[in-house]
């Protein structure tokens, strides 16, 4: 779970994007909704997030200075700016800070909701990338280790995240499959289920279960708005062979049922969020 801050002045805006947004189900607790970049900036030296969305055109602090703030004090943090000015000097500014998206508005909900979905994807992809680079360094000190100089970070340690990112790997690889078990994976990397489930959960944050589940969810929620597949297909396709099975997995992860999710996702649920 990503944590995301909304800036935005006008409180009918604000309040109709808070409201209209299962933050959750896109994967992003909603940290808090201000009014102006200057309350946001004093929320974020506490609490730093992963993704603020912000207006350009507030009082005390507008979007743009809350922009260059973000990059000059926390630039990992990803700066989406959500404005009616079509000015392209506005743009220049927003680049020059780093600033990740400009949107135009109006602004729909299925548009903030296909800009989360992006927007986890992207967090996603860093976060392996990182992990991946982790590995790659405790590999590099595993092999002076090896030649017998040693460091603070054990050959174990080293070995264990190498091990979870193969487990991964394997994991997104063959979800499809029904078969797909604990029992599958651990023999896969030939390590016990125990020590198996410690390392994976330190690595991933999650137990396999939920890894699994939120993989497959991910995936029919694709399917089901990019295609015209039926529940029955979408289910074999994400790893079910039993269909009612998917359908209450489904409802319990996104509280609404499959089909529910396709109407609402293909017609754009809900009235536009806008100034």
């Amino acid at each position: 779970m990503y944590s995301i801050m909304l800036v935005e002045d006008e409180s009918t805006v604000r309040d109709g994007i808070v409201k209209k947004i299962d933050w959750e189900k896109h994967g992003f607790q909603l940290s808090g909704a201000f009014e102006n970049g200057k309350l946001a900036s004093d929320a974020l030296l506490e609490n730093p997030v992963d993704v603020v969305i912000t207006d350009i055109n507030m009082p005390v602090m507008d979007g743009l200075d809350l922009a260059r703030f973000i990059n000059e004090r926390m630039p990992r943090t990803i700066v989406i700016i959500l404005t009616g000015f079509g000015d392209f000097t506005y743009a220049q500014t927003a680049i020059r800070h780093k600033v990740h998206e400009y949107i135009l508005k109006p602004v729909t909900a299925k548009q903030l909701r296909e800009l989360l979905d992006k927007l986890r994807c992207e967090l996603d992809g860093r976060r392996d990338h990182e992990a991946a680079e982790r590995i790659k360094r405790k590999l590099d000190i595993l092999g002076e280790l090896e030649t017998g100089n040693t460091q603070s970070i054990t050959a174990t340690e080293a070995l264990s995240e190498r091990q979870a990112a193969q487990a991964v790997a394997f994991i997104r690889q063959n979800y499809p499959d029904p078969g797909l078990s604990l029992q599958k994976v651990t023999s896969h990397l030939s390590v016990s289920t125990s020590y198996f489930s410690n390392i994976f959960k330190s690595y991933t944050g999650v137990t396999f279960v939920d890894f699994i589940t939120r993989l497959r969810m991910q995936k029919a929620q694709e399917l089901l708005v990019l295609t015209d597949m039926k529940n029955y297909e979408i289910a074999d396709r994400v790893g079910y062979d039993d269909p009612g099975y998917f359908s209450s997995t489904f409802k319990k992860f996104t509280g609404i049922k499959p089909s529910d999710y396709r109407r609402e996702h293909k017609t754009g649920g809900g009235a536009p969020a806008e100034k």
